[in-house]
């Protein structure tokens, strides 16, 4: 399941909120081709649980493509790619933690890229059989690189999504990025702390 913001949390700008979440939350190495676009946040009985950031994409020259827009600067191409840190008690009584994350994400980024390509968003009604025919497949042992070290991780790919999830402390970091995306950018992470 994927939890939601409670409505009537005041609203908080993103910096108040990881600072609320705490260090580490993960993110993509500093790079050219990459623009902080912001962060979304889930969570449960007024705590949050998980951060996940997403990012603008400039082309080839570096050229994000900004356009003023009435809520500010909009650039023309999000990349394809989230970056989830998450607190394991958000998926407490899960006996795979790990694959849980894995699973979720994968999925929840997935269907949210093709209800963007439909104009009714019917494809968020699949998500039962997208998490299913993800869940069936076997995670292969991979790493997750953060800050030049290689963390032990489980990888999956569907649909041309590929997610890796490994755990880091007392965090669970997940990446979901089209493999299309990946020769664009340089998928080391970073903590932020």
């Amino acid at each position: 399941m994927y939890l939601f913001d409670e409505p009537a949390r005041a609203r908080q700008s993103d910096e108040e909120r990881l600072a609320e979440f705490g260090p580490p939350v993960f993110t993509f190495v500093p790079q050219l081709r990459l623009a902080e676009r912001g962060w979304s946040w889930s969570g449960t009985g007024g705590r949050t649980l998980e951060a996940q950031v997403h990012h603008w994409l400039a082309d080839q020259n570096g050229n994000f493509w900004f356009e003023d827009t009435p809520s500010g600067p909009q650039g023309i191409a999000e990349l394809r790619g989230y970056v989830f840190t998450d607190d394991p008690e958000s998926f407490d009584g899960m006996s795979n933690v790990l694959r849980a994350a894995l699973d979720q994400h994968l999925g929840y980024v997935l269907l949210d890229w093709d209800a963007r390509d439909s104009s009714d968003y019917t494809e968020l009604s699949r998500l039962p059989d997208a998490t299913v025919q993800i869940v069936a497949k076997r995670p292969t042992h991979a790493t997750l690189p953060i800050d030049g070290i290689y963390h032990p991780a489980i990888r999956l790919e569907h649909n041309g999504w590929i997610g890796t999830s490994a755990r880091v402390g007392y965090r669970l970091v997940t990446l979901v990025i089209h493999s299309t995306e990946i020769p664009k950018i340089d998928t080391m992470l970073t903590a932020r702390r």
